[in-house]
């Protein structure tokens, strides 16, 4: 498969998941926020889970198969460094900041 082509299949499968996962994600209400904030863990696992489909479509990578073909596979490394990534900038958010920016 040349290089074109794996761009294209690249493409098309990004714009397939956008559709689907852009109006299925629940709501953030201010409370969840502001446990998640303070380091409630379950309100972290809310959050996470909430955003779980769009750390899953960009921890994909495309990898080659046995019989030569190519398909796209969450890299797990890459997820956990965004869920990661994710917790630490909800805790180090101060609402008070952004309030007297707005």
């Amino acid at each position: 498969m040349n290089h074109r082509k794996t761009k294209r299949l690249r493409s098309e499968t990004r714009v397939k998941q956008s559709r689907k996962y852009s109006n299925s994600r629940e709501k953030l209400d201010e409370q969840t926020i502001m446990e998640a904030i303070s380091g409630e863990p379950l309100a972290l696992m809310r959050i996470v889970k909430i955003y779980e489909p769009y750390i899953n479509k960009l921890s994909l990578r495309m990898v080659t198969t046995e019989d030569g073909d190519y398909r796209e596979q969450i890299d797990e490394t890459v997820k956990k460094t965004l869920e990661t990534s994710l917790i630490a900038a909800i805790i180090k958010f101060d609402p008070c900041i952004q309030k007297k920016q707005a």
